[in-house]
């Protein structure tokens, strides 16, 4: 119901910085986590501070990327593209008390953390 609800928050929005995790035909996902990603330009950690700061609890998928991780670093892979867009995805609050006024309204601190980094990073 949770997931539900942030996808309906997010057609609300009609934010196009914010994209909503797609659900492949004829699946039936099961979330643990809710990650949306960020547009392009966008620093993901910074809005990810600002969220926290606001007392929402957002988080990462994971991090580091696979690719570093001890089992893989010793490859030497370089992944940019990854890394970046690790980046740009922060996980929305995802638990049993969250309800769906609540999405309503993390989505809309989530647009007015992004509105803040557009004009910090305009100024």
């Amino acid at each position: 119901a949770v997931a539900l609800a942030y996808d309906q928050a997010l057609v609300d929005s009609q934010d196009d910085r914010i994209a909503a995790p797609r659900q492949a035909p004829l699946t039936s996902p099961v979330y643990y986590k809710y990650p949306v990603t960020l547009q392009e330009g966008i620093d993901g950690p910074a809005v990810r501070r600002r969220m926290q700061s606001l007392g929402i609890d957002v988080g990462q998928l994971y991090w580091p990327p696979v690719h570093k991780m001890p089992a893989y670093a010793a490859l030497g892979l370089s992944m940019p593209k990854t890394e970046a867009l690790l980046r740009r995805r922060i996980c929305l609050p995802m638990h049993g008390l969250v309800d769906p006024e609540d999405c309503q309204e993390i989505v809309k601190l989530l647009r007015d953390c992004l509105d803040e980094e557009r004009a910090h990073d305009a100024g």
